[in-house]
């Protein structure tokens, strides 16, 4: 692989694994971060039949044809069914066509077959935890951490799952391990800083969550989205609007498409009165995301504030469409409102 290639193919990995970032998905991350060594990989193959299918099966991975990858990746285990490497790639390739339960035998079996390697135990805590089975996944995590105590995309994974448990002490410490073991300009390092902007904001500790978002910035000028989104939200608690509308800004540079900024932004825009370009805000993220239950709530209550009573209750029709009855706060006043409008109340 050229430097060339090889730059160029970074370049677009970084921006994938930014918006999976954004997504709150760190397995989608780590593996996309994963994607260049794997291509690198093939430039060191020595020739035999079961390196030259894992490669092959590599390149389909990395081009999104996944059937094709586990084909390929069986072909190398009918060879030597004790590859190790060609069972936790064929589970990489079936977790990404959505067979989670194949996917999990696939890691189980490179760990039947070498126990000692970190990445199956990574990659199945990656799934479990996606799974909603954080429990689970924080001991494949341990597991790998009990081999090499030092692996940053272990702690990283950990800390995440303690964090969807809203153990969110736990998830700090895993954060700052990171922190002192990865380099400083990785992708992972400015993750930990992120993840951990996040935890503090979760934690109402927003002041501090700003200071975490400040120095990923500064560490990932270029591909700081989600540092930006992030400390967008923390001003936006602390009531500093302005300002928080001028990291939304900032953040959508990156992604002009991302809902939730833009929804965030049209709430902090309308806190300031500015209702016209809140609606526009909305509107726009219900053109990337029709089924946001939130968005269609904002809209409506921005369309009350203009006046624009047969769009309100448009909008809160389609709120109530979409949402569960009790589950948020907002469904009885939204309940109310649209009963209000519709017999002429206001």
């Amino acid at each position: 692989m050229t430097e060339e290639t090889k730059n160029k193919k970074l370049s677009a990995l970084v921006r994938r694994a930014e918006w999976r970032l954004l997504e709150g998905n760190y397995g989608l991350v780590r593996r996309g971060l994963d994607d260049l060594q794997r291509l690198e990989k093939k430039d060191y193959l020595n020739g035999n039949e079961t390196d030259a299918w894992i490669q092959r099966g590599d390149e389909f991975y990395s081009d999104g044809r996944y059937a094709e990858a586990v084909s390929c990746f069986d072909r190398a285990i009918e060879i030597d069914p004790l590859c190790a490497d060609a069972w936790c790639l064929r589970g990489d390739s079936l977790e990404s066509l959505g067979r989670s339960a194949e996917a999990i035998d696939s890691y189980d079996k490179a760990l039947e077959i070498d126990s000692s390697n970190t990445r199956p135990w990574i990659e199945k805590g990656c799934l479990l935890q996606s799974l909603g089975r954080f429990e689970e996944a924080i001991l494949s995590f341990d597991s790998a951490l009990q081999i090499s105590s030092d692996t940053v995309h272990a702690w990283m994974g950990k800390g995440e799952a303690f964090q969807w448990l809203d153990r969110y002490d736990d998830a700090l410490r895993c954060y700052d391990k990171v922190l002192d073991l990865e380099p400083q300009r990785t992708w992972v390092h400015v993750d930990a800083w992120n993840r951990k902007a996040e935890t503090l904001y979760l934690m109402g500790r927003y002041s501090e969550s700003i200071e975490c978002c400040d120095k990923a910035i500064e560490v990932s000028p270029r591909y700081s989205g989600m540092a930006w989104h992030n400390k967008g939200d923390a001003l936006m608690e602390l009531r500093k609007f302005e300002e928080a509308i001028v990291c939304y800004d900032m953040g959508l540079k990156s992604f002009p498409y991302y809902p939730r900024s833009l929804n965030n932004k049209g709430i902090c825009l309308a806190r300031r009165g500015r209702f016209e370009e809140a609606l526009e805000c909305y509107e726009k993220a219900l053109t990337f995301d029709p089924e946001s239950h939130t968005g269609w709530y904002n809209k409506a209550l921005v369309q009350e504030d203009l006046g624009r009573i047969q769009d309100a209750i448009y909008s809160y029709e389609k709120y109530l469409a979409l949402v569960s009855p009790g589950v948020v706060p907002q469904v009885k006043r939204a309940e109310e409102r649209l009963q209000d409008l519709k017999s002429g109340r206001k």
